[in-house]
C-alpha cells in the first residue's frame, strides 16, 4: 500500500474524544499523586520545624541568651556604658545554627505551600473537566 493511500483511511468514530479522554485522566491522576506528594512533604517539614525551634528554644535557655536579652530591659543605664561587651555577649550566646535552619524550614514550607496550592488548582479543574 503506497504511503498517500495511508491518509485516505478514515479515524474510526470519537477516537479525539476517547484520545482526549485519556489525557484528561491522566491529568488526573498525576495532579492528585503531586498533592499528595506535597502534602506529605509538607507534612515532614514542618514536624521538622517544630523540632528545631524547640531546639532553638532550648539552646537559647541553656546559653543564657534569654537572660542576656532581658538586660536591655531592667539595666539599661548600665547597659549602655558596656554596650560593646553586651552585643558580643549576646552574639556568643545566640544560637544561630538553629535559628539559620528554622529559617530555611520556614522558606521551605513557604515554597511547598505554593507549590500545593499550585497542583491543587490543577486537580481541581482537571476534575471539572472530567465531569464534563
Amino acid at each position: 500500500m503506497p504511503d498517500s493511500q495511508l491518509f485516505m483511511i478514515p479515524p474510526p468514530d470519537r477516537l479525539a474524544g476517547r484520545v482526549f479522554e485519556a489525557v484528561r485522566q491522566a491529568e488526573a491522576k498525576t495532579a492528585k499523586r503531586r498533592v499528595i506528594f506535597f502534602s506529605l512533604a509538607l507534612t515532614v517539614v514542618f514536624l521538622l520545624l517544630v523540632l528545631v525551634v524547640s531546639d532553638f528554644l532550648i539552646q537559647s535557655k541553656n546559653s543564657g541568651f534569654e537572660t542576656y536579652l532581658s538586660l536591655l530591659v531592667s539595666d539599661w543605664r548600665v547597659l549602655q556604658s558596656n554596650l560593646p561587651d553586651y552585643a558580643a555577649t549576646l552574639l556568643e550566646s545566640f544560637p544561630a545554627i538553629q535559628f539559620a535552619i528554622s529559617l530555611l524550614l520556614v522558606t521551605s514550607i513557604l515554597a511547598i505551600m505554593r507549590r500545593l496550592s499550585r497542583e491543587a488548582k490543577r486537580l481541581t479543574l482537571a476534575n471539572k473537566k472530567l465531569a464534563n
